[in-house]
This record gives C-alpha cells, sequence and structure tokens, in this order.
C-alpha cells in the first residue's frame, strides 16, 4: 500500500469538508472537538486516508431529515400498509394525522404500536429510541401496547406496528419473532425500519405469513464501505480495498474494537442523528480508555 501526496491532499480536504458540515449544522448531533478527538485516534498517514475515507462516504440523516422520514412513515408508509391489509381506510390524510396524535381517538384505532425488545434477553435500544421518538412527535402514547400484553388486545386490534433504526442481516427481527411466536397471533405484524437491506427483507419477511417489512429506505451491497466498486479505496498500484480491510482489522485489533464490521459484518456507515445502527463500522461508535468515538450508539 502507497500514500502519496494527492491522497494525502484527498485526506485534508475530507477533513475540512467534515468540519464544514458539523458547522454548518447538517450534521447536527456532532461537535468539532468530538470529530477532532476521533481523528486523534489514528496515527499514520493510512489510517488518516482510511478514517478519512469513512467520512467521504457517511451516510447521516440528520434531525430534520429523521422527522421527514418520520412524516412519511405516519402519513404514507403506513397507511398504505393499512389500506393494503384492508383493515383501516384514510379517506382524509389530515384527520388521519390528527387521530393517530390524539388521546380521544387514537385508542379507536385497529392498530398499536410497541417495541422489539428482549432479543435473546439482551434490551435492544434503538427500537426503542425511534419509537419513543414518533410517539413524541406523531402517535399518541394511547397507541403503545408492552410486547408482553400483546396476547390480552381486543381482536379489533388488527396490526401491531414495530419501528426500528435498520433491519441488517435481520437476525434480532427473525429471533424476535420466535420468541414471541406474534405470527401466531392472527394480527398483521408490521415492521417500519428507517432502512432495511433489501435482501434481509425479502428473506425474514418470506419466513413469516403475518409479518410485513416496509422500510423507509433500502440499501443493498453498494453501502458496505470496503466493497470492490468504492473508488476511494481503490487505486491502481497504490491499494486496494483488501489493503484497508486489513489495516482497518488491524487498527480494531490493536484498540480492542470487537465486531469490526459491525452486526452481520455489513460494514456500513449509515448514522441517524439520534441513533447509530450496531451493523455500522464498529470503530465510529466503540469507545474505551484508548479510544474516542465519533457516534453515540
Amino acid at each position: 500500500m502507497k500514500i502519496d501526496h494527492i491522497t494525502a491532499r484527498d485526506t485534508e480536504a475530507i477533513i475540512e469538508q467534515s468540519k464544514k458540515l458539523i458547522k454548518i449544522g447538517y450534521w447536527d448531533n456532532v461537535k468539532v472537538s468530538v470529530l477532532q478527538r476521533w481523528l486523534d485516534n489514528f496515527k499514520d498517514e493510512k489510517e488518516k486516508y482510511l478514517a478519512a475515507s469513512v467520512l467521504s462516504e457517511l451516510i447521516y440523516r440528520n434531525r430534520e431529515t429523521v422527522t421527514s422520514m418520520g412524516y412519511n412513515i405516519s402519513s404514507i408508509i403506513l397507511p398504505q400498509i393499512l389500506e393494503e391489509l384492508d383493515i383501516y381506510h384514510i379517506e382524509d390524510i389530515e384527520k388521519w394525522m390528527n387521530d393517530i396524535n390524539s388521546p380521544k381517538h387514537a385508542r379507536n384505532l385497529p392498530f398499536r404500536t410497541s417495541v422489539i425488545n428482549n432479543v435473546d434477553s439482551k434490551v435492544t435500544k434503538s427500537g426503542d429510541v425511534i419509537h419513543t421518538f414518533l410517539q413524541r412527535d406523531f402517535f399518541d402514547k394511547n397507541l403503545g401496547v408492552k410486547v408482553e400484553n400483546i396476547e390480552k388486545l381486543p381482536p379489533r386490534i388488527k396490526a401491531i406496528v414495530f419501528f426500528d433504526d435498520m433491519l441488517g442481516s435481520g437476525t434480532q427481527i427473525d429471533t424476535f419473532m420466535k420468541e414471541t411466536n406474534l405470527d401466531e397471533l392472527g394480527k398483521k405484524i408490521i415492521f417500519i425500519p428507517f432502512a432495511a437491506l433489501r435482501d434481509s427483507t425479502i428473506r425474514i419477511q418470506s419466513k413469516y405469513k403475518n409479518l410485513i417489512i416496509r422500510p423507509v429506505e433500502y440499501l443493498d451491497e453498494n453501502h458496505s464501505f470496503f466493497r470492490a466498486s468504492n473508488r476511494r479505496i481503490n487505486r491502481e498500484y497504490f491499494y486496494t480495498h483488501n489493503d484497508f480491510l486489513r489495516l482497518y482489522i488491524d487498527i480494531c485489533n490493536k484498540n480492542s474494537i470487537s465486531n469490526p464490521l459491525g452486526f452481520g459484518n455489513l460494514g456500513l456507515s449509515y448514522v441517524l442523528a439520534n441513533s447509530t445502527p450496531n451493523n455500522n463500522l464498529s470503530f465510529l461508535w466503540f469507545e474505551n480508555e484508548g479510544w474516542n468515538r465519533l457516534f453515540k450508539r
């Protein structure tokens, strides 16, 4: 692997651009000082270029975008699904938006919202964060129900809606469906992640007769950082994506960063202002005495 003046120049340019994105408020949940501390983790030109390349690939959904995605879920995606399933028909979208956020009217709607938790006896935080955000801005709290109380819901409740930041490998939702036996309750289980891998969505949805997965946006193998088509880390006669993958793994090993490529080995760099999916490159959010994080999990 060779780093020349062109690569070094690109490193500096990307870092400066990243700082500008913070200063103008686009990366709105990051401080320049936090970015600088994260950059201080990297010791030589090769490591610094790797860090800069990840920053250049970063998909960051800021608060405004996340709110827009929430509006998309509540005003378009969920109404469409309920219509398709013949559960509820929305004739006036303005009335619908008022009803789902009204203590008086929400309780009469034929669906409830809930949170995926305690998968494999582990508490999952991301779904709770997303559910709390959506409940604050769009859905009345009367629509919320704990998973352990779903079986007690009356027959007039036809669907349970779950939200999350990401469907990556699909292991979490698959395990959750198996552990809870929700597919056998006779109610539709609607899972709406902010982002999902298309292949995983198709595979998991096909396993359950009552599960509907409808993400806000799809990701695919082209969003994996260490892909062969990533021109940022593939330059003839200088370096390849495999060179940088080995360097990355070495950095993680030296700093005791576990699960380097994230859950499912997806190697993503996709961050929401209020949540960092665990499918991301772990050095973005990992923290210990010797490693400064960039984003909070």
